[in-house]
């Protein structure tokens, strides 16, 4: 492929030979790590909003339980890591497609930043909290979880970059801090975050099944595209080559038919001028041929 990424639908590489299978391949795989960091792109100025707004539900819920200070950090902890991410999402965007494989995979080390100081609010709050404060908070991080789950429907690494660090810290609160129901409920937690992974892979795989039909499809109408070219061309040639017949033709026709007429015209004179009965059949004779010619 060279220093130059593959576009989908290029079906001709040096000297005009069509790529191979691995060409197209690679072409193909390039560009779906390109749609995957663009999706990613998109849901990192998307999701800050409800994050924020999800942040500040968690921070009333555990107002007057712990240090204001604590809370505050922890928030701004957040931001710093969706800053981070969106300034970042924004330059891989207008990057070239060649560098979209390490894109990916910085972007999943942010997922798993913000995954991590999410996921503090477990071991920073819940502790600390009433039964029913801690039911709240606990709802809050398990839906904040499964919002994740169509924010990287594309790329299933960064989810679980993502959500691995976030709901692990909760499960592991509750199990130390909960009791018998505190375990039971640490393993819903688990369970949750197995039934979210099956859900991310389905997504995934219809993402990348999308993406193959897509590429399939724009190398047919490439395919016929230049078939349809092809065939243009030879049809310009087909009536290229009968305008030169027809003009072949007329010159023909017209230089033949010049000597023809002289040919008929003395012919015609001859007859009639000579007395010798065998000159004049002779004349006649030439008539006819010329006039048959």
């Amino acid at each position: 492929m060279g220093s130059e990424t593959l576009q989908p639908g290029q079906a001709a590489a040096v000297d005009g030979a069509p790529l191979s299978a691995t060409h197209h391949r690679a072409a193909r795989l390039t560009r779906l790590k390109r749609y995957q960091l663009e999706a990613l792109a998109r849901q990192a100025v998307r999701v800050p909003v409800p994050v924020l707004l999800a942040s500040g539900v968690v921070a009333v819920t555990v107002s007057g339980y712990s240090p204001w200070t604590e809370t505050a950090l922890w928030i701004a902890g957040i931001c710093a890591t969706l800053l981070v991410r969106w300034l970042y999402s924004r330059k891989a965007k207008r990057g070239p497609h060649r560098a979209s494989s390490h894109a990916l995979r910085v972007m999943t080390l942010m997922s798993f930043a913000n995954g991590a100081v999410t996921g503090l609010a477990a071991i920073l709050f819940l502790p600390d909290l009433p039964p029913e404060r801690q039911a709240i908070l606990t709802m809050i991080m398990v839906c904040w979880s499964a919002g994740a789950v169509s924010a990287n429907a594309a790329y299933g690494r960064a989810f679980f970059a993502y959500a691995i660090p976030m709901l692990t810290p909760l499960a592991f609160s509750w199990a130390l801090t909960g009791g018998f129901e505190g375990a039971w409920i640490a393993l819903l937690i688990i369970l949750f975050l197995v039934i979210e992974a099956g859900f991310v892979r389905d997504n995934e795989r219809l993402f990348r099944r999308s993406l193959i039909i897509q590429y399939r499809n724009e190398r047919l109408v490439e395919k016929l595209r230049k078939e349809r070219r092809a065939v243009t061309h030879e049809r310009d040639r087909a009536e290229e080559a009968n305008r030169a017949k027809s003009r072949f033709l007329y010159s023909a026709s017209h230089d033949l038919r010049q000597p023809l007429s002289a040919i008929l015209i003395n012919s015609n004179v001859l007859s009639k001028s000579t007395s010798d009965e065998k000159a004049r059949q002779v004349a006649v004779d030439i008539r006819q041929g010329a006039r048959s010619l």
